[in-house]
């Protein structure tokens, strides 16, 4: 397969996003619980994470993703993913595009 490039750059976009994950003990332990309250009063618990992703804009390949527990922090989990690739990438021309809450 050929891989596409941009004057000859590998274009990645990198963001990340909260996601609810399924009630489980197990989950919640690794996860943790964040306490919700609806539009009618009740209250309840759910485990959530964050989903952060590398992601081959032009090839549209899910490159490098991780996942972490709700309170980390966007910026931090970009710079581990940008330094793993980093080992990977030696001799290649990436370009990485982020949103604007990295800045």
């Amino acid at each position: 397969m050929q891989i596409k490039r941009w004057k000859g750059y590998r274009v990645f976009g990198i963001d990340a996003s909260r996601i609810i994950l399924p009630n489980h003990a197990e989950i919640k332990a690794a996860f943790g619980d964040i306490p919700i309250t609806n539009q009618y009063g009740q209250s309840g618990c759910y485990s959530s994470a964050l989903f952060e992703c590398r992601y081959d804009v032009l090839n549209h390949i899910a490159y490098q993703s991780e996942l972490h527990p709700y309170g980390s922090y966007e910026v931090d989990l970009a710079i581990s993913l940008l330094k793993k690739s980093a080992h990977e990438a030696l001799g290649t021309m990436d370009l990485d595009i982020y949103d604007r809450a990295y800045g």
